[in-house]
């Protein structure tokens, strides 16, 4: 018995329990702050205009993603295996501002003098041109965005989580206010322009967050561009841009056709499911992002390679069985409580979708060891090829199944997309000299 009580003291000590406690206190906040987010805006503007917000969503992650240079997670990387050279991280962090700086601008400008066009595109907004005002405000506000982000990646590389875990609390609080407030007195307008500003509030209490930090000095944020640095970057640029690309384009063609060959509440009761599944998540998302790839790119041995995936699964895999089993047998009241009668028919595609987040947190082990050993050629290949079998799958089935087809096609892809991962690492997985 003693035994076993100090395995357990010994296991509560452990660099990713402390650092998934951390995530779970952030999560658990995201997930309420969320929850009454979703709920608001579930009964101000309905299945249709949750189908607009999820438009809109998916458009911003993809100007979004181009203004931070894509390079976030290289930052993090990078910083986590610098081993403490405070010349190399000077220029790392630089090199990361400079291009974020100027490509912000760049994607500032073309979202004000085309508003009106992404406004017809997007959220076909033909003639009246009542939402181009909120890609004018996206343009003004992106840089501050952009910088947030550049911050939240600065403080992971650094593995200051306890900072990092706080600017995300705030994030999620300050995202509600704005939510709740916006939607209430604006309805639909107010909802799109909460989603394209609360992230600029959040900047300006994450510089104040990180003001005592060693690295937060004039020297470090104004360094200049170091083109040995950038090349480095531009891998994880590209494999960035590629998911920014492709992941929101496929939501958005899959949300497209469900719109057209059903109905736009159809396409809003796909969005819920998947707002369920994001709150699914949540947790082991922001665990893996904040501890998993840091630790993952300091490794360079294979033995050890195997043996962190092995930990980190024994932990999140149970996690994610409960998690699953508990939102399918209680799906019925969940719907009821985050949504409204109008999505009762969300109930049928549970099933499906939640084995597809099973599936995808188990492809998800393998798929930050890609981004850890910046295999660009590779991660690019499957992003691509992934984001096309969902929505060639999404098509075909939606043929039989309905729109239910898309949530059928969500899991049948990451079981492929697992079965990709388990073939392309098999020689880490599967070699026996690694302890277990």
């Amino acid at each position: 018995m003693k035994s076993f009580i100090n395995k357990i003291k010994g296991f509560s000590k452990k660099d990713f329990v402390k650092v998934f406690s951390l995530a779970a206190v952030s999560s658990f906040i995201k997930i309420l702050s969320s929850f009454v987010s979703i709920k608001v805006v579930s009964v101000i503007i309905g299945p249709s205009g949750l189908a607009l917000l999820g438009q809109l969503t998916n458009f911003n992650n993809i100007f979004l993603r181009i203004a931070t240079g894509g390079n976030n997670t290289g930052v993090t990387k990078y910083l986590a295996s610098s081993n403490g050279d405070e010349q190399k991280n000077k220029e790392i962090i630089g090199t990361s501002l400079f291009i974020s700086f100027y490509l912000s601008l760049i994607c500032g400008i073309i979202l004000i003098l085309f508003s009106g066009y992404f406004s017809a595109l997007i959220l076909n907004d033909i003639g009246q041109q009542k939402y181009k005002s909120i890609f004018v405000v996206f343009g003004i506000t992106i840089l501050l965005y952009a910088l947030n982000t550049k911050l939240l990646a600065i403080l992971n590389g650094f593995k200051e989580y306890r900072k990092y875990i706080l600017v995300d609390i705030i994030s999620s609080t300050v995202g509600l206010i704005f939510s709740v407030f916006l939607v209430f007195y604006w309805n639909i307008y107010g909802a799109l322009l909460a989603a394209v500003t609360f992230q600029s509030v959040v900047f300006l209490i994450s510089i104040f967050l990180v003001t005592n930090a060693s690295w937060f000095k004039k020297d470090f944020l104004f360094s200049g561009y170091n083109k040995i640095i950038a090349k480095k970057l531009t891998l994880y640029s590209i494999m960035a841009l590629t998911s920014a690309i492709c992941v929101p384009l496929s939501q958005m063609i899959i949300r497209s056709k469900i719109s057209a060959d059903f109905s736009v509440n159809d396409a809003g009761i796909w969005e819920g499911i998947n707002k369920i599944s994001v709150l699914n998540l949540m947790i082991i998302t922001k665990s893996l992002g904040i501890y998993y790839l840091p630790k993952l790119s300091s490794i360079k041995d294979d033995f050890k390679i195997k043996n962190e995936i092995i930990k980190t699964a024994k932990l999140l895999i149970p996690l994610v069985i409960f998690t699953s089993l508990t939102i399918y047998l209680l799906r019925d009241f969940i719907i009821q409580l985050i949504f409204t009668e109008s999505f009762k028919e969300m109930r049928e595609l549970f099933s499906y979708q939640l084995l597809g987040d099973f599936c995808k947190i188990l492809s998800w082990l393998f798929a930050y060891l890609i981004l850890a050993k910046s295999m660009t050629k590779t991660y690019v290949f499957l992003e691509i090829f992934s984001c096309f079998s969902w929505v060639l799958l999404s098509f075909l089935l939606m043929n039989f199944f309905g729109y239910k087809g898309a949530t059928i096609a969500y899991f049948l892809n990451y079981v492929i997309y697992l079965i990709f991962m388990i073939i392309l690492f098999r020689k880490i997985l599967f070699n026996k000299k690694a302890a277990l």
